[in-house]
């Protein structure tokens, strides 16, 4: 998953909790080998071989996420769209002596992002995508929804009280305790400064943010966040934090509503359920009608 993943738990008897944490990881493992592009062996890579030649079978886990990115990429007008993978060879951020690339090469990844080449057949349980070249990256839904199956695989396992952080897309079922889990939303100006803090119970809250992955170049700043319409990295928000009852469904939204910025709060009246908070490219913050009954905003 590319990211570290913690978990913690609570219970009468600590060896059920010690036996189910490992499964528990087992299991993030096993979603990990479907949904990873950067395993070769995975459904994911498995679709991206056959990108124009093929529909790929693939297990179920696939096609239910799949489903709701095609879904959120229709409702975002592709400001998320899981067909984005082309552009991250030419947006190598992490790669050493990286310079950005000219707009030829970015127009020619570009015009292989469109998710409307993603073709479903969810009775054959088949995958396709129209043309050569394409490729699909989960990594702007995939681990929220792993992680709360791995939090649904502890509950069902007899462990009602988790908590799952996979980088910052948190998965919470049951309580702390007394209370509900609580999370913090980070402040990218400040690492040791919270935004706000929100408590959950069993809901998932996830971040997309500009602050963990990025490079300065001739003194200007590039991140790894991009904007499938353009191609280029998204400018109108440093972090986009979103509360929702699943997990793709909140991870798919956080990453559009970075790409889109304020404008894109409006989205979410079309999901009563959920509730975001977002930090603009100016500082400022915003927030949906419910993020007021929700986020607690931390003192300066």
């Amino acid at each position: 998953m590319g990211t570290l993943v913690g978990v913690a738990a609570r219970g009468e008897d600590g060896n059920t909790l010690e036996r189910t944490i490992h499964r528990v990881f087992e299991e993030i493992e096993r979603l990990e080998g479907i949904l990873s592009e950067w395993r070769q062996d995975s459904a994911v890579s498995r679709v991206n071989l056959a990108a124009g030649e093929e529909p790929v079978r693939v297990p179920m886990e696939l096609i239910e996420i799949l489903a709701v990115a095609c879904e959120m990429s229709r409702s975002t007008n592709g400001a998320f769209d899981a067909t984005w993978a082309p552009l991250a060879d030419v947006w190598a951020i992490g790669e050493p002596g990286f310079r950005p690339p000219g707009a030829d090469a970015i127009a020619a990844a570009r015009r292989l992002v469109d998710y409307r080449d993603v073709v479903l057949d969810q009775r054959g349980q088949t995958a396709f995508l129209r043309r050569r070249g394409m490729r699909l990256g989960l990594g702007g839904i995939a681990k929220a929804y792993i992680a709360e199956r791995a939090a649904d695989f502890a509950v069902a396992s007899g462990v009602n009280h988790i908590l799952i952080d996979a980088g910052g897309d948190v998965v919470a079922r049951g309580r702390n305790g007394e209370r509900p889990w609580t999370i913090g939303v980070r402040d990218p100006s400040s690492p040791s400064r919270l935004l706000a803090t929100v408590a959950i119970e069993d809901e998932v809250v996830t971040t997309s943010g500009d602050y963990e992955h990025f490079v300065f170049v001739d003194g200007r700043r590039y991140h790894h966040l991009l904007d499938p319409r353009t191609g280029r990295p998204a400018s109108a928000s440093r972090s986009a934090t979103v509360i929702a009852p699943r997990g793709a469904l909140a991870e798919a939204l956080s990453t559009a509503l970075f790409v889109i910025g304020p404008g894109g709060l409006g989205l979410l009246s079309a999901f009563p359920e959920t509730a975001a908070l977002l930090l603009d490219s100016d500082g400022a913050l915003h927030m949906t009608a419910h993020g007021n009954l929700r986020f607690r905003r931390s003192a300066k």
